[in-house]
This record gives structure tokens, C-alpha cells and sequence, in this order.
């Protein structure tokens, strides 16, 4: 794409946050849309530019995959970075399920998510955690596709591609309430630096927040503060929380009228009990997760031919 020429839409705006802006972009030569991630470089966030711009633009260019947002052009300038990525204009599942005032039926929630988790396994192989998947970052393309998108905060593995069981360890708290694993949670300005987890086994465990709210609507654990959490937060959190997490999530139960069949219902809450699973260990892999609802959607499509 070097030498094209780019005209912004700047009648659209796509998304707004706190230091960047998501826009509308179309290129000249084939009248195509886009995507344009512009984000100001200012003295007062040079720590984030320092800690995750860098990040963002190496990861979302290295990855590709069908279930994962395309880059296709990086630039910077001294007051801007940009990145230009694959436009998706079915706006993202939350958005989505919010228009429709409701869950996804199961087949469909099935289907969305072994194709997002296809997604992810392809981005723990290349030893890399997202670190904020929640239903705000799985876009829709034009055929409905979901795809994984927005690395702001995604970290990559030193040294060379790894298997997907190879740790990729983090001392910082980071992510979105609600969606957080409870490890991250237990990390606090004074333990910082001696507690460690492993990011890919916190992707698992919001993964299966995003799983159970596409098929109920609503949060496992209720937390009606869904901002970003900076990496490094210096708040303490309410370890009250994470003290009751554990009973809570054993109660988890996915909605009868909802999931009529009782065999798929069953499989469909265990395995999103064991990818939220309180200690990390026991939860599944990418892999494992992604065999299991291939399983799953066969289960349902079979239920509603029946």
C-alpha cells in the first residue's frame, strides 16, 4: 500500500478514547474503506506510547489470520501515530447484542465463538496475550464474521515462536473490570513486581466472560465498572471480590429457556466453568477450548435438524 493516497471521512467517527480516535478512511484508487486507529502523541501519555503503542503497531501488523482484525499500513509523525486496518462495519458483538436487546441463540453464539477462539489460538502460537478481550474488541465485518481486534495492550514473548502451553508471564495490572481474571485482580501496588501470572491463561479466563455474556446477556460476576484499567494502576483493589469470586462462579448456570436442550446446555457450562476457573492451571488451552466447541456446534446444529 506505499504511495497510496488516503482521504479521511472525518464525518465518521467510528470510536473515541481517551487517546485515540477510530475513523472512517477511504482509499482514492479503489474507493475501499477502512479503518484509521489515530492516536496523539502528547508528553502527558508517553508512558502509554512507551509501554503499548510500540506493542500495538509491531503485533497488529505481524498477525494475520481470518478471525483476526488485518493492519495493512503503520505510520508516525511527531505529533500522531496511525494505524490503517481492515474496516468492519457490523460494529463489534456488544454493540450487536445490545441492538437486538438480547443473547445470542446458542448456535450462533457457538459458532461466533470457536471462530474467535480459532483467533486466539493462532495469537498464543505466536507466543502473544491479548490482555483485554472482551465483547468491545470482536468486530463484525460485512459478512458477519467476528474477528479479533484493538492489541493496545497485547505483549509478544521474547526469542523465537513458542508452543501455546509456553507461559508468558506479567507482574502488572491490566484490562477491562468485569473481564479480568482473578489473578490479575490480586495484584496490588504493594505486591507488584513479586506477583506474577501467566497472560495467556488470563485470556482464557475472559474468554470465558465473553462466552457466558454472549449467551446470557449479562456478566458472569456482576461489575457495573467496565473502564480500561491502566497497566500499573496504583489502586488496591477489593480483595472482598475475589474472596467470593470462586463460590459464585461454581453456581454459574446458563439459561434454561435459552438453551432448551439439556446434553448441549450441559457441555456449554462446563466448559465455560473451566475456562473461569480460579486457578489458572486448570484451565483449558486455546486448543482444547477450540476442539471442544467444534463439538459443540455440531451438537446444536444436530439438536435443531432434530
Amino acid at each position: 500500500m506505499n504511495g497510496m493516497n488516503f482521504k479521511i471521512n472525518k464525518t465518521k467517527l467510528i470510536y473515541h478514547f481517551s487517546v485515540y480516535k477510530v475513523r472512517n478512511m477511504r482509499l482514492e484508487s479503489n474507493e475501499k474503506f477502512y479503518a484509521a486507529k489515530v492516536m496523539r502523541l502528547t508528553e502527558t501519555n508517553r508512558l502509554w506510547v512507551k509501554n503499548c503503542l510500540k506493542n500495538e503497531m509491531y503485533i497488529s501488523k505481524l498477525l494475520k489470520h481470518p478471525n483476526i482484525v488485518m493492519t495493512y499500513k503503520l505510520f508516525k509523525t511527531s505529533l500522531y501515530g496511525v494505524i490503517i486496518m481492515q474496516y468492519c462495519p457490523n460494529g463489534n458483538i456488544k454493540s450487536d447484542m445490545q441492538q437486538r436487546c438480547g443473547p445470542y441463540d446458542p448456535l450462533e453464539a457457538i459458532q461466533f465463538f470457536h471462530n474467535l477462539i480459532d483467533g486466539l489460538l493462532h495469537i498464543h502460537q505466536m507466543n502473544i496475550a491479548h490482555r483485554d478481550l472482551k465483547l468491545e474488541n470482536f468486530f463484525l465485518d460485512e459478512t458477519r464474521k467476528p474477528l479479533i481486534g484493538d492489541f493496545g495492550f497485547a505483549i509478544i514473548g521474547s526469542g523465537k515462536i513458542l508452543p501455546t502451553e509456553n507461559k508468558l508471564l506479567r507482574y502488572t495490572r491490566c484490562g477491562s473490570e468485569g473481564y479480568m481474571a482473578p489473578e490479575i485482580l490480586e495484584i496490588t501496588q504493594q505486591n507488584k513486581g513479586s506477583k506474577s501470572y501467566d497472560a495467556k491463561k488470563a485470556d482464557i479466563y475472559s474468554m470465558g466472560v465473553c462466552f457466558y455474556e454472549m449467551i446470557n446477556f449479562v456478566l458472569p460476576i456482576n461489575q457495573t465498572n467496565t473502564q480500561v484499567v491502566v497497566v500499573d494502576d496504583n489502586d488496591d483493589h477489593n480483595r472482598a471480590s475475589i474472596i467470593s469470586l470462586n463460590s459464585k462462579l461454581s453456581d454459574l448456570e446458563l439459561n434454561k429457556a435459552q438453551h432448551s436442550d439439556s446434553g448441549v446446555r450441559e457441555q456449554l457450562q462446563n466448559l465455560i466453568k473451566s475456562m473461569l476457573n480460579i486457578k489458572p492451571n486448570k484451565r483449558p488451552n486455546a486448543l482444547a477450548i477450540k476442539m471442544q466447541t467444534s463439538i459443540l456446534s455440531q451438537l446444536s446444529a444436530n439438536t435443531i435438524m432434530d
